[in-house]
């Protein structure tokens, strides 16, 4: 089981400041004047629409000082805390028109917009995580008592009492702030979620790291109110079939509505099984949805028994999970409420002019594309046969420049379905 302290690395992301050198000449970790160039250009000849993309920087530490602008624009961007070989991991959001390149310069300022520092807060009651309105509500006997606005309850099951919780700020900056909550029972049982609450749209990144041996469980009520009146699903992310829209309160085998599946690149159909969810009131749909969207097939453990299990439970809605071992990673979601979508919006890739957050695609298309299927960062990743290479020149700059895309690539994910 993966300890709970300490960031886990994300899968591999796109890094074309990996060759930043770390000597005195051009350094941004030891010249305080150094400006870091770094030209992006748009990956497999199409346009890409504005998504959170992460990006290395080698010879920089997490947390430093540095001010970006994107084609002289300034954009905000944030320090996640992981640094590995190809140096301190950021966030930006960015997108490219097809062909497009882009150029992000960084430069040294007197104080930076991340602060990495840990902070434990006050947990003595219910504390609501991110937005005031639209954020995430948890207490120190559950995780889960709130989120965007709607009541919900949880309960955690264990063989043995639980002793204490605690609840640490680990990160904060301009795109979000993460948070690590922490139960433990007796026995060196041990429920921990990381937590990554997004500031301009209402979405909360889970990993749950467990360990409450046999018997283990999470039961989550998420309309216990009965708020919501109907659940969207599609078992698929691939073709053109519609989401079904179901009522709650209905009729079902063993009164199961769905299981949330590790997401994978070609869905395989199992009855039931869900890449995501939706729930939404028709008596009202000005209130929005709420949804679930499974995260980092790669990075869950056991995924078959850790598979959450939704009960309809008269409309009240329950989510039972096993605890007794492993990693979950899911997607927390709201927003408008999307029924369905138009053939031309299949697919990961937009072309969006200007590049704007506007984004025409079925919001759960978009979302499993940009944190699964293709991420944009990933795929800045693609160089080809030609090594990248930077250069530090007179006038102070480090400039780099990337090989091409190798149409090898492109043959090898044509097939992947989305």
């Amino acid at each position: 089981m993966s300890p709970p302290e300490g960031r886990p690395e994300t899968a591999d992301a796109a890094s074309a400041a990996r060759h930043i050198p770390t000597g005195k000449e051009g350094s941004p970790s030891s010249n305080g004047s150094s400006v870091i160039v770094l030209p992006l250009k748009a990956p497999l000849f199409t346009s890409w629409s504005e998504q959170y993309a992460r990006l290395h920087l080698e010879g920089v530490e997490p947390g430093s000082a540095l001010a970006l602008t994107v084609d002289g624009e300034a954009v905000p961007f944030q320090f996640t805390g992981l640094k590995i070989r190809r140096g301190a991991e950021i966030v930006l959001k960015i997108g490219f028109d097809a062909g497009q390149t882009r150029q992000l310069v960084f430069r040294r300022v007197g104080a930076g917009t991340t602060d990495l520092s840990e902070r434990s807060l006050p947990f003595a009651g219910p504390v609501t995580l991110g937005d005031p309105v639209r954020g995430l509500v948890v207490t120190p006997e559950s995780p889960f008592a709130g989120f965007a606005g709607f009541p919900m309850r949880s309960e955690l099951r264990c063989s043995h009492p639980l002793l204490r919780s605690t609840l640490v700020q680990e990160g904060d900056g301009p795109l979000f702030t993460d948070y690590r909550l922490r139960y433990e029972f007796e026995g060196n049982r041990v429920y921990a979620l990381r937590l990554r609450c997004y500031k301009a749209e209402a979405w909360v990144e889970v990993e749950e790291i467990f360990g409450l041996q046999q018997g283990g469980e999470i039961v989550w009520s998420l309309n216990p109110e009965k708020d919501f009146t109907h659940i969207i699903s599609r078992d698929r992310f691939e073709g053109d079939s519609q989401p079904t829209v179901e009522p709650l309160g209905a009729e079902h085998p063993r009164d199961v509505l769905c299981r949330l599946q590790m997401p994978v690149l070609s869905e395989y159909f199992i009855p039931n099984n869900r890449g995501w969810f939706a729930f939404c009131d028709e008596r009202d749909e000005s209130r929005g949805m709420v949804g679930i969207l499974g995260l980092y097939g790669a990075k869950w453990e056991e995924p078959v028994a850790n598979m959450p299990e939704l009960l309809d439970k008269g409309g009240t809605v329950e989510w039972h999970a096993a605890l007794e071992s492993g990693v979950r990673h899911w997607l927390l979601y709201a927003g408008p409420v999307e029924k369905g979508f138009s053939k031309e919006e299949i697919g990961p890739i937009r072309p969006i002019r200007p590049i704007s957050p506007a984004d025409p695609r079925f919001i759960f298309h978009r979302l499993h594309a940009e944190f699964n299927a293709l991420r944009l960062d990933e795929h800045l990743d693609l160089i080809g046969d030609a090594a990248p290479y930077c250069s530090a020149a007179k006038d102070g700059l480090i400039r780099f420049s990337r090989g091409t895309f190798s149409p090898r690539f492109w043959a090898s994910i044509k097939s992947i379905a989305v």
